[in-house]
């Protein structure tokens, strides 16, 4: 804790220092071009003000980035099939406390890393956003960038979407399973971890013979949210994600622009399946996502599909191992009505629906800070549907916002005993103000 504290205090100086220096450069400038100043004297005052340079010469350029996020949630899960029981909790968090550092070394060299302040219990990526090198390239026709490092795939349109433009406040409960960190084993286990955050090559290039036309394709780590291969029992070998999208805008006159984006992403990971200590071979995942996103006026529609093949990903009712093969889908739209000096209002909802397909689903897993009803952590249901309601205030775009909204989940079934009458519900109100910078 101690050095976390020292490290961001540190960059919180070094920070407030660039932006002093280049506010005092400003100041001299401006003194010397109104003639008050002469410029020697100005080089002799800037020579005694704070500097701020990079450890390395040749840095042409040093980028600051910050995102906080202060939420208010107020969440109710209920017991529907056995005694009603139910537990809830409310009060404020810090949601996210980004801080990002990017460097431009020159001839398409740069560096970035990401800090979430605010994340807790990822071993091995503790408080890491992203941390990675790239590289231009942009020769005859292979154009694109290459990173190498720690950083997200393409894999779940809504995990890729950035916190920050998020049009409801928490990310859906299909696409929290698919990618939120992987309960080892078997059976009914709960999220797949396959997607988000690994370390690996990624390459992201333009097809320049059609315009609006981008590729991907990345080689990481068998688990996400680990520094290292072979976490928890994984196994060292790669997987292998692949994708394709297309961009344009049709221009029909007098501000009416249909912008979309059409896309699917993919992935395989042959040992990506991390089993327990009782069955000793590692199970392979591969993944598919479609989706699509359309603009128009002040509208925005999105949807996709997820769908998993899970070897070894679930125990049948009479106890045998077998594929899972969960999906999942989520439909969100959002329209913005300008208010003038007062930013813009905008009505969101969305739908999200996720069927596990007997490898099952904990409420607290699916939901951001639900809280589970059983303690024992036996609380598994086959699958699970949403409804989000709220509203955005964008006060200076997504740099200022406000956020306001109510879900309800319904999650159903009870995927070792499917006779069983099992049924629970789950209301949260959130509320959350954003700042970016």
């Amino acid at each position: 804790m101690n050095g976390k504290l020292t490290s961001i205090l540190a960059a919180s100086a070094f920070s407030a220092a660039a932006l002093l220096q280049a506010q005092d450069k400003a100041t001299l400038d401006l003194l010397v071009s109104k003639g008050v100043i002469t410029r020697a004297e100005a080089d002799k005052v800037a020579k005694k003000s704070v500097q701020v340079s990079s450890k390395e010469k040749n840095a042409q350029k040093l980028t600051f980035s910050g995102r906080t996020q202060v939420q208010y949630q107020w969440l109710n899960s209920e017991d529907r099939a056995g005694n009603n029981s139910s537990v809830s909790k409310n009060g404020f968090q810090m949601r996210r406390i980004y801080f990002g550092m990017g460097a431009d070394l020159g001839a398409g060299w740069s560096g970035s890393v990401v800090l979430d302040i605010a994340k807790t219990g990822t071993p091995g990526a503790d408080y890491v956003e992203e941390a990675f090198i790239s590289k231009k390239v942009d020769v005859d026709y292979l154009k694109g960038k290459l990173d190498l490092g720690y950083k997200k795939v393409n894999f779940a349109f809504e995990e890729n979407t950035s916190s920050g433009k998020l049009l409801t406040i928490e990310r859906s409960i299909a696409t929290r399973y698919f990618v939120e960190p992987q309960k080892s084993g078997y059976g009914q286990k709960g999220n797949i971890g396959f997607g988000s955050h690994y370390v690996g090559g990624y390459w992201n290039g333009e097809v320049m013979q059609i315009d609006g036309l981008s590729y991907a394709v990345a080689v990481t780590n068998s688990q996400n949210y680990n520094f290292k291969p072979g976490g928890d029992g994984a196994d060292n070998s790669v997987n292998v994600w692949l994708s394709a999208a297309y961009k344009n805008k049709a221009d029909f006159g007098d501000a009416n622009v249909l912008s979309y984006e059409i896309g699917v992403n993919g992935g395989f990971g042959p040992g990506a399946n991390t089993t327990d200590a009782s069955y000793a071979e590692n199970g392979s995942i591969w993944g598919i996502n479609p989706y699509i996103k359309i603009g128009f006026r002040g509208l925005t529609l999105w949807a996709d599909y997820l769908l998993a093949d899970i070897e070894h990903g679930r125990l049948s009712p009479n106890g045998d191992v077998e594929n899972a093969m969960p999906q999942g889908f989520n439909v969100g739209v959002e329209y913005k009505f300008d208010i003038g000096e007062f930013g813009a209002i905008a009505p969101t909802v969305r739908y999200s629906a996720l069927f596990t397909n007997g490898r099952g689903v904990k409420i607290s897993d699916a939901m951001s800070s639900a809280p589970s009803i059983k303690s024992d952590g036996t609380d598994f249901y086959n699958n699970a549907q949403s409804i989000f309601a709220g509203v955005n205030w964008y006060i200076d775009g997504h740099n200022v916002k406000f956020q306001l909204g109510y879900e309800w989940a319904e999650f159903w079934g009870n995927p070792a005993n499917p006779s069983a009458d099992s049924r629970a519900y789950v209301d949260a109100v959130r509320a959350q103000m954003q700042i970016l910078f």
